[in-house]
């Protein structure tokens, strides 16, 4: 795949999960009723999918890869019905690993180091890692726009200096 549909693949991606994020968010203020689980559910199912567009495109775009591991953290670390991402498909999962651990092996850029140190924080997400596959490295200037929700919740990260 061409370097330019990849990116514009990554930019439809990013665009079909700020409308999930946004239906998501007016699920939680919207008074409860049976409907809002159907759509929630409709949600968490569109979430696979576009996780397992990440994954294959993980071989041939770092950002892919970047993107799949945070929706793989993610889904652990938050709720689903805040986040919309529930069960994410195993082996796409354990696709996304196998292609993180190759970057690992190869020096892997400084921001997917420094997402992966503090993704690790949780180290219960990713067991099959651990602090020393990963070298510690200082924030990078990280560009949060048209990333999803990786850029929503890095935007709200370093805006909040707690890292």
């Amino acid at each position: 795949m061409k370097q330019d549909n990849i990116a514009n693949t990554l930019i439809n991606l990013s665009n079909k999960e700020i409308n999930l994020y946004q239906k998501v968010k007016k699920l939680y203020v919207a008074p409860t009723s049976f409907n809002n689980q159907f759509i929630l559910n409709n949600i968490y199912i569109q979430y696979q999918d576009i996780h397992a567009e990440y994954v294959v495109l993980a071989n041939k775009s770092i950002e892919a890869l970047k993107r799949a591991v945070f929706l793989q953290w993610y889904a652990v670390t938050e709720p689903s019905y805040l986040t919309g991402i529930s069960r994410l498909n195993k082996n796409a999962k354990q696709k996304s690993i196998i292609e993180l651990k190759k970057q690992i092996k190869t020096v892997p850029e400084k921001e997917l180091r420094y997402m992966l140190n503090y993704y690790l924080l949780w180290d219960y997400v990713f067991t099959s890692l651990t602090k020393s596959d990963v070298n510690q490295v200082s924030i990078p200037n990280m560009n949060t726009n048209n990333r999803g929700q990786m850029g929503i919740y890095w935007n709200s990260i370093l805006k909040q200096k707690i890292i």
